[in-house]
């Protein structure tokens, strides 16, 4: 049976102590084959417990039963018809904004982003519906509340103000209105051969600014749309500016920004999986994003996946069992052959999230 110890702050309910727990003085506090729940945990905060060891087969084969096809329960159902429907009042709100010159109505934006965040119980389960969610023809809309959401989940995770928070709503959904302007076999290629074929997507946020610029919408949302592809080392686009240059909003959407269009495939190529992305954020972020918003968005994006199955890059099928603090990207997998920790096996990593 294979064990493991685990920090107590990474425990999850269901999981099984697989050896029995002491406390400082000798006495046993809580035995081996113990369920974790709420109640378990907080006694081994409160006797300051660091790591107990788990069972982890247990572990798997409870939540196997309890988390098999997600995509067929009542609650994904309900989220993904609420996000279908907001998406397209807002794709809607969206097109009358920059065709017919229409103003936007900032409280009915946020309320009906409130309404697919109420059909989630938490930031994980919104995180993890989100991943779930199939994709379609309407990129732009879907990566535009895509990007709201995701904007409004790392507001929350760096503590923001109420109205950060719903500045970055509302720059989510029209960051790339721009986009609208484009001739649709731009919008459609994959990757670019030519440089004219940059320079003309490029131009994608010059020209949403240019729709926002003399309408009612807050000036630090003007300024952000105008920014969000800047990066802190300067090889951004359209302006090549510098950190100084470049507001907290743009920071935030950045990192929001480009975490959909990867795992989404809209950067070009393949969709990557979440920590394939998280990766180029370890590798690279640092320089180009803003290292605050980085460090709350890594420390909790990849938590939805605990437990989720995964491809690696050698065709094996394996579930994530840890998430390592010190190397986000390679956690700890758990395949028929036995555990594989893909922090000291460099040679895999996960290619993709496959549906339990």
């Amino acid at each position: 049976m294979a064990r493991m110890h685990i920090y107590t702050n990474r425990l999850r309910n269901n999981m099984v102590i697989g050896a029995d727990v002491y406390t400082s003085g000798g006495i046993i506090l809580v035995p081996e084959g113990t369920v974790i729940n709420d109640d378990i945990r907080r006694l081994l905060e409160r006797h300051f417990i660091d790591q107990v060891v788990v069972n982890f087969d247990s572990e798997v084969r409870l939540n196997n039963t309890s988390s098999n096809l997600i995509k067929n329960t009542q609650h994904f159902q309900n989220f993904e018809r609420k996000f279908e429907i907001v998406k397209e009042d807002i794709s809607e709100s969206l097109n009358d904004f920059v065709f017919k010159e229409r103003e936007i109505n900032i409280d009915q934006m946020l309320g009906k982003l409130n309404l697919i965040i109420e059909q989630s119980n938490n930031s994980i389960d919104l995180c993890d519906m989100l991943s779930r969610m199939k994709s379609d023809s309407d990129t732009i809309y879907t990566h535009s509340v895509n990007t709201a959401l995701l904007s409004q989940l790392i507001a929350d995770w760096m503590a923001l103000s109420t109205h950060e928070k719903e500045l970055l709503s509302i720059l989510g959904l029209v960051h790339d209105i721009g986009k609208l302007k484009l001739p649709k076999e731009i919008l459609t290629k994959d990757i670019f051969f030519r440089k004219s074929e940059v320079a003309l997507f490029e131009t994608h946020v010059i020209e949403g600014y240019k729709i926002v610029k003399n309408k009612q919408i807050d000036n630090e949302i003007k300024q952000a749309m105008l920014t969000h592809h800047e990066r802190l080392d300067g090889t951004g686009y359209p302006l090549h500016v510098t950190a100084r240059q470049i507001s907290k909003l743009s920071r935030v959407l950045a990192v929001a920004d480009t975490y959909d269009l990867m795992i989404s495939g809209l950067q070009g190529g393949e969709a990557l999986s979440p920590f394939e992305v998280v990766h180029i954020f370890e590798s690279e972020g640092m320089h180009k994003y803003d290292s605050e918003v980085l460090v709350a968005f890594l420390s909790k994006i990849l938590d939805p996946f605990i437990n989720r199955q995964v491809m690696l890059s050698n065709g094996m099928k394996g579930r994530v069992i840890f998430i390592n603090k010190a190397d986000l990207s390679r956690p700890l997998i758990r395949t028929e052959k036995g555990f594989i920790d893909l922090s000291v096996n460099t040679r895999l990593k996960i290619t993709k999230i496959l549906e339990d």
